[in-house]
């Protein structure tokens, strides 16, 4: 299974959204999250790993094995993101690469990436099983998810076919801004505004992440 998680707006969730989806895939599955991310990404710190192996590996000949890295106490393996400017050094052929030797090694493979959406994640969105679009219902998160979804489907670049909502820090059942995105996509889960959320390993977010997994794999 194959899964990407995105929102064309920072502050959302996202990140805790996609290792706290981690963290229950691999209670039963065989886990790997990449972390597609150069603004720079926050898995090294969050994850205490080692910063200087990164995804930019892929395009310096390294093996996709190599690049592989287990948190301690955690059961999910990740793949961290690198520095601003280095995606430029990875080419779609290395990228296609090293998701297609994921998809081998693992049972559920998550793709984290970052909110400047990057044209070399075209072919892996397109063949993931489901997008995660991380929304909230506010003006400036449906006009930016506005903006994306017509311009992959001007461009004819994803039918949204696979693409669903999974509304993050909802206060409320009635919407007030998603209903006005053009786009109309089904809406998996809406997980409510947890106060005083401790990261991705918050049991209580952990009750709603398990929900998912289990709309994911049914």
């Amino acid at each position: 299974m194959f899964f990407s998680i995105f929102s064309p707006k920072g502050g959302v969730g996202k990140t805790t959204i996609s290792l706290a989806l981690a963290e229950a895939f691999s209670h039963n599955y065989r886990t790997c999250i990449v972390e597609f991310d150069f603004s720079p990404g926050d898995f090294a710190v969050i994850l205490n790993l080692n910063p200087s192996k990164t995804i930019t590996g892929i395009s310096e000949g390294k093996q996709v094995k190599d690049l592989i890295q287990t948190p301690k106490h955690k059961k999910f393996d990740v793949i961290i993101g690198g520095y601003p400017g280095e995606y430029e050094k990875i080419t779609p052929n290395d990228f296609n690469r090293m998701i297609d030797e994921l998809k081998k090694l693992y049972e559920v493979l998550i793709l984290d990436i970052q909110p400047n959406f990057m044209e070399i994640c075209l072919d892996a969105i397109n063949s993931s099983d489901k997008v995660l679009l991380v929304v909230e219902d506010n003006l400036a998160v449906s006009a930016r998810i506005n903006g994306f979804l017509e311009w992959l489907t001007v461009n004819n670049l994803s039918n949204l076919s696979n693409f669903v909502f999974l509304k993050n820090k909802s206060l409320s059942r009635t919407p007030m801004y998603m209903d006005k995105i053009r786009y109309t996509l089904p809406v998996i889960y809406s997980v409510p505004f947890i106060k005083k959320l401790n990261g991705y390993q918050d049991k209580r977010l952990f009750h709603h992440t398990r929900k998912i997994v289990r709309l994911l794999t049914q």
